[in-house]
Parts: C-alpha cells; structure tokens; sequence
C-alpha cells in the first residue's frame, strides 16, 4: 500500500509531545535512526506531512485505496451527509465547530466503525438584512425616508 498528502508529498514524520519519533515513507515504511522498522508497527501519534505539515490521524493513501475514499467522499457530500461515508451508519457524532472568517470545520466519529473524517463548510453567499443608510456613498440617491431594500439594491433587482 502506499500513501500521499493531498499536498503530494509522499513523506511524513509521527511526533510525540512535538519529538520527532519516526520518518515514514510513501511505501508505508517506518524508519527510525535510519534503520527500517516494521512498517506494520502502529502508532498512536499523529502523522505529518513533511512539506506541508498537515496533521494524520493515519496516514493518508494513494492508488486504488485512494480512488475507493474520494469516491465514498464525493457520495457523501452528494447523497447523504448525515450517514458515515465508510459503512453508512447514521450512528455519527460531530465534535465541536471550529471557524476562522471564510470557513467553519467539524470533527465527525462513526460509532459503529470508528472512521473519522472532518466536515468543511465554506461561505457561498451572504444576504445583508438591515443596515444604516449612514454607510451608503454619497453617490446613491436617496431621500430621509427611503432605506432601500438590500435584496433589490446587492442583487440588481
């Protein structure tokens, strides 16, 4: 079996407490010191991508493994987010959301097949519902009394 980063690295590295315990190659195989370790050997340490440092909990495969979870990833997000993309349980548990200004992500657990993955939301769009006529230019028509609709005047109606 081999492994890629969605960044198209094939090395990673597994750390505890920030130390750099082992190397791990694109051929799933574990190195430490240099010398080759059972490639088998799990760890319950996260995975890094040694390029762009994204966090695994396992490390990410590539080929047919791949194409077999882009597909189940695509189902997911096309036919029904509300079952797990591996075994299609609804037993699914989602952590707590994060966001940062653009995009808000959340952990989800299967409960009865223990796969993980992360839900990722971006904006689309956004509808402003009421304002200040105090902020418009000084070049919008307007007289005291009209406030003008923010659907009409945003979406060219």
């Amino acid at each position: 079996m081999s492994f890629v980063c969605t960044c198209g690295s094939e090395d990673f590295y597994t750390h505890q407490d920030e130390e750099i315990t082992a190397y791990v190659n694109g051929d799933g195989d574990i190195y430490d010191n240099g010398e080759i370790m059972d490639s088998c050997k799990t760890h319950n340490w996260p995975y890094r991508c040694a390029s762009c440092e994204k966090e695994y909990s396992q490390i990410p495969p590539k080929g047919a493994e791949a194409e077999w979870v882009a597909q189940r990833e695509r189902l997911y997000i096309t036919k029904n987010a509300s079952v797990c993309p591996i075994c299609e349980s609804d037993n699914i548990s989602g952590g707590s959301i994060d966001m940062d200004s653009t995009s808000a992500w959340q952990s989800v657990t299967c409960q009865d097949c223990d796969a993980e993955w992360t839900d990722i939301y971006h904006l689309r769009s956004v509808e402003i519902e009421s304002y200040s006529p105090d902020y418009l230019p000084g070049d919008v028509p307007l007289t005291e009394n009209e406030i003008p609709d923010p659907n009409k005047a945003f979406k060219g109606n």
